[in-house]
């Protein structure tokens, strides 16, 4: 265990403030890790097989609802597990 007492973390404070504004003179990255290692592409764009959602859905009356924009007006009915 690397224990360091008052007077050393003060020290190694200073030495680390000193390089962080040698490289802020310089104009250098005062980052620690380069961007591009963690930068994830974006992912594509899913488009919804309407046909697949139609065979899966085929005989129901109502289709599931996407957003509240979708709901109707008429009064839903709540289906019970228990009775």
């Amino acid at each position: 265990m690397n224990v360091l007492d008052m007077n050393e973390q003060a020290l190694r404070r200073r030495l680390h403030n000193r390089k962080v504004l040698k490289k802020m003179e310089k104009g250098e990255n005062l980052s620690s890790f380069n961007n591009q290692s963690s930068w994830f592409p974006p992912r594509p764009i899913i488009q919804k097989d309407k046909k697949a959602v139609a065979k899966l859905y085929k005989g129901s009356e109502k289709l599931p609802l996407r957003n509240k924009k979708d709901q109707r007006t008429s009064s839903c009915k709540l289906i019970t597990l228990f009775s």
